[in-house]
């Protein structure tokens, strides 16, 4: 199940208590501290129309992203973690996610950057496989469970959920930056080497 319709089927259920839902679980249950912004498709043809959010609801114009500050981003995977290790409901959601991942039946790269065009590699050129929206089974990484999210310009965030190491990549320009260094090792040694 793709990411938008888990989140278009999580605004249908809660319809007019949407807003309520989502306000009450960032801030009562992940603890931000700053206003965090859901990404929503179109509705019409305006690009530049801004609809309230109770008109996106009933159209479904849900989208799995979110804009966070870092601080909050870390927030949002501390959580998940302590979801994973306290067996909640959340963290069963994510364990069957993770028992199911698939290939992603692509070429995976190693960690040296000559094997690409340009820039270094990252987690999404050495990942093996996909767990619902995160990466998995990196290069490096075998024997860990580990769920990475990429986001736009080189963002990281890598959960390692058996030793309880995360690590948040804010970057400026994807690819710019030594993701084994920066990632892998941490998450594999508990420290840059």
């Amino acid at each position: 199940m793709t990411s938008d319709i888990l989140f278009n089927y999580v605004m249908h259920k809660t319809g007019s208590k949407f807003e309520t839902f989502i306000k009450n679980f960032y801030q009562n249950k992940v603890k931000i501290q700053n206003p965090v912004y859901l990404e929503m498709n179109r509705i019409g043809d305006d690009p530049h129309a801004n609809p309230p959010l109770k008109l996106r609801v009933l159209n479904g114009a849900g989208r799995y992203g979110i804009a966070a500050t870092r601080y909050d981003y870390l927030r949002i995977a501390k959580l998940m973690m302590d979801d994973w290790q306290q067996d909640t409901c959340e963290g069963r959601y994510l364990k069957e996610v993770y028992k199911r991942r698939v290939s992603r039946n692509t070429k995976v790269s190693s960690w040296s950057a000559g094997e690409l065009r340009w820039g270094l590699p990252t987690f999404g050129h050495t990942a093996r496989k996909w767990a619902g929206h995160f990466l998995t089974e990196i290069s490096g990484l075998d024997r860990q469970t580990v769920l990475v999210m990429k986001g736009n310009n080189g963002q990281s965030i890598a959960i390692d959920m058996d030793n309880s190491r995360i690590i948040i990549i804010n970057a400026g320009k994807d690819r710019h930056f030594n993701t084994y260094k920066l990632g892998v090792e941490p998450l594999k040694y508990g420290r840059i080497r």
